[in-house]
């Protein structure tokens, strides 16, 4: 895993040249580089929704004889057809935006060769006279990412790549070992760097929002299932109190806990959304793993403290 890559290596071309003029001809047998596909990856999201009901409406004309039919515009409508006729369009949609994606893709290697002659550097000129390079450099930028991915044709190489410093500016081109494919989650890499920072604080305020909104609610709960105030408010409890006087420690130990419990068995919905929303990860499980250790925090603060008090 590449990250940080700078501009004048932003192709999988370039990016695989680099490599290979520090560890010699023909050590990476494959570079790629996360592209800009989400429209791209809305558009199949939709066809595989339409082709799942699709194939429900065609299991219910087989069980019944009858097409499915809806209530649309213009009145009562086949189901099966009104799908097919979507996935015809959808994939018109699809055909042009993989060749979108490939005519930039394309595109971008002339644009990234006329960047390298003005020296390589992460900066634009505006003294420049070239209006097709400024537009180019417009253009392109929407394609690649800043992240992509490397496979060594060694085990050496790839593990000297981990240790090297590869330019003179130690945040760029940031070598890692990658998660698991089937675990990566490649929207995260396609969102910008310049916001990360500023998306991250909004995270951290998030999560400081969730943590004082829970506790009122842990307050109210430790208060509320105290056997002295049900007493108090409900004479069943008192005299449940009265002829069984054993269990009144019992319930002050294990109901607010187990009230508590059940509550913050909420929390790490919440926290999964504040991770996804604000948050840049790699793969699933350093989602797990944030979930976790933040989760840990809030069950020592609001269960094993807060009871305690």
């Amino acid at each position: 895993l590449v990250e940080n890559i700078p501009y004048r290596y932003r192709t999988d071309s370039k990016l695989k040249d680099f490599f290979e003029q520090i560890f010699g001809q023909g050590a990476v047998s494959e570079s790629l580089i996360v592209k800009h596909t989400e429209y791209l990856c809305d558009l199949v999201r939709k066809e595989s929704a339409h082709r799942t009901e699709l194939q429900l409406a065609e299991f219910q004309f087989t069980s019944t004889g009858e097409r499915p039919t809806f209530l649309g515009m213009k009145g009562r409508e086949d189901l099966m057809k009104w799908h097919e006729e979507k996935l015809k369009n959808l994939q018109v949609l699809i055909d042009c935006e993989k060749e979108r994606i490939k005519r930039e893709v394309d595109e971008e290697e002339h644009t990234v060769r006329k960047w390298s002659r003005f020296g390589g550097l992460e900066v634009w000129d505006e003294s420049t006279d070239d209006d097709d390079f400024v537009a180019d450099l417009s253009f392109s930028r929407q394609i690649y990412t800043s992240s992509g991915f490397l496979t060594f044709r060694t085990r050496k190489d790839s593990e000297m790549a981990l240790c090297c410093l590869l330019t003179s500016n130690e945040d760029d081109l940031i070598v890692s070992m990658p998660p698991d494919p089937a675990d990566v989650i490649f929207s995260d890499f396609r969102k910008d760097p310049m916001k990360q920072g500023f998306h991250a604080l909004l995270g951290y305020l998030g999560i400081l929002g969730l943590f004082l909104g829970v506790m009122p609610f842990v307050v109210g709960i430790s208060t509320v299932t105290k056997i002295e105030l049900l007493e108090d408010k409900l004479p069943v409890f008192r005299q449940f109190a009265q002829q069984h006087p054993a269990l009144r420690t019992m319930w002050d130990g294990l109901v607010a806990s187990a009230a508590l419990n059940l509550f913050m068995g909420f929390l790490p919905t919440f926290l999964v959304i504040i991770f996804y929303r604000f948050f840049v990860l790699k793969a699933e499980g350093q989602l797990q793993q944030k979930v976790q250790t933040w989760y840990f925090y809030f069950l020592v603060v609001y269960v094993l403290l807060v009871t305690v008090i």
